[in-house]
């Protein structure tokens, strides 16, 4: 058994996990998760608590299958912009298998300089199992390449595509299973999710940085972001793509880079703010 608890002035999430190393007799790890997690987003706020089982198989020394069964209720509210009224507030529950596949060959997780990471995740969630009807699905692939013996090139795709099944379902997701951009995972010259605030059934983003070691616990960089996020699938088109571009500073902690990132619009729109500052743990990718 094993307990976890993150708290901030933004939310607080709460995991107890047991996990059996024998599943049906034979070596196969079973870890059994009950969760309460809450959040205020720029844009709304959200409770949600439920449980999850999950198993991973290797498939290879690299590749890794991972499966999952969860269920999970959530509750969202001070939502600005509403929109979709039907599906901004009160209860709605996910319920359904979901699965990975991941490949990882990076020479450390924490920070690379060379490598390769590759995962691709789908979710299905059914009105017969208890949770409203949809599917999602988000790949994304990174690359890591030692330029020289002090900078590293680092590479980042991400693709994400969702949408709702039956007549009687919104052709919007719910509001907190709906793909979002901007802030320092993402697109760095825009604040957390504004991209576009309401969320979107679609997602693609790609980003390029290089990393220059600049001592023993320093380190700089230099990036660009390009992406945006769309209300339906249908709506995807590379021709409004949002590009932003900076640079950041990286302190190496035990826990992961301190970073410090300033990330500038390249195609600023009326009344947006030329550009935002992060601070956050951990690289972008």
């Amino acid at each position: 058994m094993s307990a976890f608890a993150r708290l901030s002035f933004k939310g607080s999430r709460f995991l107890v996990t047991f996990r059996e190393p024998y599943l049906l007799g034979r070596r196969q790890e079973m870890f059994a998760t009950g969760f309460r997690e809450e959040a205020e987003r720029p844009f709304f706020d959200f409770i949600r608590y439920g449980g999850l089982l999950q198993t991973a198989h290797a498939l290879s020394p690299r590749w890794s299958l991972i499966l999952r069964y969860g269920y999970q209720r959530v509750h969202v509210f001070n939502v600005s912009n509403p929109g979709e009224v039907s599906r901004e507030f009160g209860n709605y529950a996910v319920a359904g298998p979901s699965s990975s596949v991941v490949n990882d060959s990076r020479d450390d997780p924490l920070e690379p300089h060379r490598g390769r990471f590759l995962s691709a995740d789908v979710q299905f969630s059914d009105n017969w199992l208890g949770g409203d009807t949809f599917v999602k699905g988000f790949v994304q692939a990174s690359g890591f390449e030692r330029l020289t013996s002090r900078v590293v090139l680092a590479l980042n795709a991400r693709l994400g595509l969702g949408r709702t099944l039956g007549l009687e379902e919104s052709i919007f997701l719910p509001r907190a299973e709906r793909f979002y951009a901007g802030g320092d995972y993402s697109l760095r010259g825009f604040s957390l999710d504004s991209v576009l605030p309401s969320g979107g059934n679609a997602l693609l983003l790609g980003s390029a940085e290089l990393r220059v070691d600049t001592g023993r616990y320093l380190s700089a960089a230099l990036f660009s972001d390009v992406g945006n996020v769309y209300p339906l699938v249908s709506d995807f088109t590379l021709r409004d793509l949002r590009y932003t571009a900076g640079m950041g500073l990286r302190y190496r902690s035990a826990l992961g880079p301190l970073r410090v990132d300033w990330g500038f619009k390249l195609n600023r729109r009326p009344g947006e703010s030329p550009y935002h500052v992060h601070l956050t743990i951990g690289h972008a990718f």
